[in-house]
């Protein structure tokens, strides 16, 4: 009996540490797929940034662009009036760069970010609107200059911010 009791321990012994060896083995298997799934997603989470910023980089330096072209349109404009020209010539000018410009406000907000479109409204409050008076000729409010180029300024801070891996200090 007693080698009964003995071939009995050492079938439980084995069966255990069997056992226990399993446990560990899955316990192995568990946190190296956990770990994996976590790379996984990582990864696909940077990937979908790098998209998100290749998307945003040419969007971003048309609406640049295009509000530059268009603020420098309508100060020629006005500098015309200023001036008592009769015919300036600048109205297709200005219709046409305020034309792109909405192109391209429209192709932000496709990918913008919210502090981009935040931006883009701190610029577009100092840029007039293009009205077309009887004279066909657009009637242009005087604008601030300055303060649409501190808010331009702001716009680039954030499209840095938006389009660049490596983030800067002052990215809000």
């Amino acid at each position: 009996m007693s080698e009964r009791k003995a071939g009995l321990r050492e079938f439980w012994a084995g069966l255990i540490g069997a056992l226990v060896g399993g446990v560990f083995a899955l316990s192995g298997t568990f946190l190296a797929i956990s770990a994996e799934t976590d790379r996984q997603a990582e990864a696909f989470k940077e990937t979908r940034e790098r998209e998100a910023r290749d998307l945003r980089r040419p969007a971003y330096t048309e609406f640049l662009r295009a509000a530059d072209a268009y603020a420098t349109a309508v100060k020629q404009a006005r500098d015309c009036e200023a001036a008592g020209a009769e015919e300036c010539g600048l109205s297709t000018t200005v219709q046409q760069a305020r034309y792109e410009m909405q192109g391209a406000i429209n192709g932000l907000y496709a990918v913008a970010t919210p502090e981009a479109i935040d931006a883009k409204d701190g610029m577009m409050i100092w840029l007039p609107p293009t009205l077309v008076g009887v004279t066909g000729q657009p009637e242009l409010e005087p604008f601030e200059e300055s303060k649409f180029i501190s808010a331009y300024r702001v716009f680039s801070v954030v499209s840095q911010c938006d389009t660049n891996p490596d983030r800067r200090p002052d990215c809000p």
